[in-house]
């Protein structure tokens, strides 16, 4: 299944490079602790025990990116950081514990980027930020806005 899965994405990443020459990326779902089996998640994934498969099926795909909102994110990136694959994080948890990952992953693994689900310290309910909230659409405060939202 990672076999197929990787060929595939691969035709597709090979013919987006042809007209853009960037990076290209897949996420892995991570398996969660209640996954005991294939078929309880998307096997068949870059999860980390796929990377060799995933690396001869899909030349043209650059990183094999994992998507974190486990607690045991330091050995989560260690899997993800090897084999020559750059660190990404596309995914990760939303409040500061995220944020305080993405500062792990940088420094310690020299991640290229990182993306948090709404982390800010300032993060309301559901992980949106107050703080960028504005009208209908969301953008960069100025010291008034944050003022304004009581912060």
């Amino acid at each position: 299944m990672g076999w197929n899965y990787s060929r595939y994405i691969d035709h597709v990443a090979e013919a987006g490079k042809k007209e853009y020459n960037i990076p290209m990326y897949v996420n892995a779902w991570i398996v969660q602790p209640t996954d005991n089996v294939p078929g309880d998640y998307p096997s068949g994934g870059p999860q980390d025990h796929m990377h060799d498969i995933w690396r001869a099926g899909g030349p043209h795909i650059d990183l094999l990116c994992p998507d974190i909102y486990l607690p045991n994110f330091v050995e989560l990136t260690a899997r993800y950081s090897r084999s020559g694959n750059p660190l990404f994080v596309p995914e990760s948890a939303g409040d500061l514990r995220g944020a305080a990952n993405a500062f792990y992953a940088i420094g310690q693994h020299n991640a290229i980027g990182y993306s948090s689900m709404g982390s800010t310290p300032w993060a309301g309910r559901g992980g949106r930020s107050r703080l960028f909230r504005g009208g209908d659409a969301w953008t960069a405060p100025d010291r008034g806005a944050a003022a304004s939202h009581g912060l």
